[in-house]
């Protein structure tokens, strides 16, 4: 006998409970079934409640099973005790909205003018689109009928969703519509963190904002942490393909979790959509569900403006593919230079020699070059490091040098802050575009500056030609700094070690540098938790926050610095 079903004998209210909470998304079916028998004033034959819950056959036997000696059998059909009826329609309760979900399907869905209202002020609100990665803003009504939808679809109070770039907003909607979400938002644009973040912190939602490139991999700390995985990718395979496979990264129930995707294409171009669908296929996915026509845009004429809504289900199959799938591609957007018709040749061979001669490699010092396209042959005992690997897990401990090049000519924007801060070499050169988000006013972002300055001190940028600017950076003295950047420099010094760690551990190293005498670790812990820092901070690899939060961080390890 199997646990659930001795647990349905002894109590069977409980044992449905437990049922239920381990059901992901099975678990709305699960409980409309639960309210047709309570509310049923004769046995109800068991085609019916096939019929009725959607759910197969199997999967509504094995739930009636767990009812236990609750679920009366006769002849005519199934029926609950009367005593138990009315505590199993408390059981069930409500859907999450009224709103039912094949009405929510449709485009044309009245909706709540309130939050209608509401959604068109973020919408509105929101930082514009950046073509060279295919952003296109989706509707408010598209945006809020998608959270209503999976809201109604999925019962969400108590659960994580991961939204796989959002341009679109869905974690605000799900904040208005189900504020007991939880919700973390992995994007590589930074304005848009920032706006997300600023926000949910006005409203008291659960939003967690994580910076990242996708292409380079899915921050740690969501990964293997969602129910539910929500994407708008961009519309090449490439580009579907490798949000799929971030999303699905992100799923911690193999069993019930789900992936919703947004994808179109022109009715005239049939061979593209099916490039499309195969990329997903290739991750052996089923559709469990096509919603034709659910989103519109403000935009994307090519494809009338409109996507279907993919509801695609994991198999055994999938997690193996995952596990052999290819490195991603660096060309995955419709846009820009890292579209799939962009550039790709080589730095020209001028730009190279003036890297090079920026950095002015002494014959005895090491050198690291930081991705493809700046080797120089002529240079002896040049150690060459992935760029992905820089971003994702730091310089590994035999490629340490003295000078560092890298190349960033495919920087959309947060490469290079992070790449500064995973390098401890006396001198960097980074190749960056020259119309680098962080370099406007011909020189670097003050907040990326502050963010160094226990770090590095950062030349103006220069003109390398072909669109691309040089920046030079000197590592500071640390003799020259005060304990708060002593304090700071330790802590950003290791980006890809949880914060709350690295945190900790500076604190002890600072004062034994100052001769305080030595600081436990449970002192250490006190100190950071005095300063009530949000968990999110400390959950995360600094690498991984976005900069508005990491400059949060700083201000608060160097108030920490002070503390008794």
């Amino acid at each position: 006998m199997g646990a659930e079903e001795q647990a349905a004998r002894t109590d069977p209210r409980a044992a449905v409970r437990t049922h239920l909470a381990s059901s992901g998304p099975l678990r709305v079916p699960l409980r409309r079934l639960v309210r047709h028998l309570a509310e049923a004033s004769e046995p109800l034959p068991l085609a019916q409640l096939v019929r009725s819950s959607g759910l197969s056959r199997r999967t509504v036997e094995t739930f009636l099973a767990v009812l236990g000696t609750d679920l009366v059998r006769e002849e005519s059909g199934l029926a609950l005790r009367p005593d138990v009826a009315p505590e199993y329609r408390d059981l069930a309760g409500t859907p999450a909205t009224e709103l039912d979900a094949a009405q929510l399907a449709t485009p044309d869905a009245a909706l709540d003018p309130q939050l209608l209202e509401q959604m068109d002020a973020l919408v509105s609100a929101a930082p514009p689109p950046v073509a060279a990665l295919d952003h296109v803003p989706a509707t408010a009504h598209t945006v809020l009928r998608r959270a209503l939808w999976l809201a109604a679809s999925y019962e969400l109070t108590g659960r994580r969703i991961l939204l796989v770039g959002d341009h679109d907003l869905t974690s605000l909607a799900l904040m208005l519509v189900c504020p007991e979400v939880e919700a973390t938002v992995v994007d590589v644009d930074e304005r848009l963190l920032t706006f997300v973040a600023e926000q949910a912190h006005a409203r008291g939602a659960r939003v967690r904002c994580l910076a990242a490139d996708l292409r380079h991999g899915l921050p740690p700390a969501a990964t293997g942490w969602a129910d539910l995985a929500v994407t708008d990718p961009p519309y090449t395979p490439e580009g579907l393909r490798l949000f799929c496979i971030r999303g699905l990264a992100g799923l911690r129930d193999r069993t019930h979790g789900r992936l919703v995707v947004a994808y179109g294409f022109g009715e005239h171009q049939p061979s593209l959509g099916l490039q499309g669908q195969r990329a997903m296929q290739q991750l052996h996915l089923a559709f469990a569900a096509i919603l034709p026509g659910f989103n519109r845009y403000h935009g994307a004429q090519a494809t009338g403006s409109a996507s279907d809504l993919y509801v695609c289900q994991p198999t055994p199959q999938t997690w193996k593919a995952l596990d052999r799938a290819a490195p991603p591609e660096t060309h995955i957007y419709t846009h820009g230079r890292q579209s799939l018709e962009g550039e790709r040749d080589p730095v020209p061979p001028e730009t190279v020699t003036a890297v090079w001669e920026a950095a002015d490699v002494a014959a005895e010092a090491s050198t690291l070059v930081v991705g493809s396209g700046l080797a120089d042959t002529a240079a002896p005992g040049v150690r060459h490091v992935r760029l992905d690997t820089v971003l994702t897990s730091g310089v590994p401990r035999g490629a340490r040098a003295d000078v560092a090049l890298g190349n960033l000519a495919g920087d959309p924007g947060g490469w290079l802050l992070r790449v500064l801060l995973a390098l401890r070499v006396e001198r960097l050169v980074a190749l960056v575009p020259a119309d680098h988000p962080d370099l406007a006013g011909g020189s670097l972002h003050p907040d990326v500056a502050a963010l160094l300055a226990p770090l590095y001190t950062v030349d103006s940028p220069r003109a390398a030609g072909s669109g691309y600017a040089l920046l030079r950076a000197r590592r500071t003295d640390p003799d020259r700094l005060s304990p708060h950047q002593r304090l700071l420099r330790r802590v950003l010094e290791r980006p890809h070690g949880t914060v709350a760690t690295v945190w900790r551990e500076a604190l002890i190293a600072l004062a034994e540098d100052l001769g305080l005498g030595r600081l436990t670790k449970n002192e250490a812990r006190a100190r950071i938790r005095a300063l009530n820092p949000a968990p999110e901070l400390l959950e995360a690899r600094l690498v991984d926050l976005p900069r508005q939060r990491m400059s949060a961080l700083v201000e608060l390890v160097s108030r920490s610095a002070d503390a008794p």
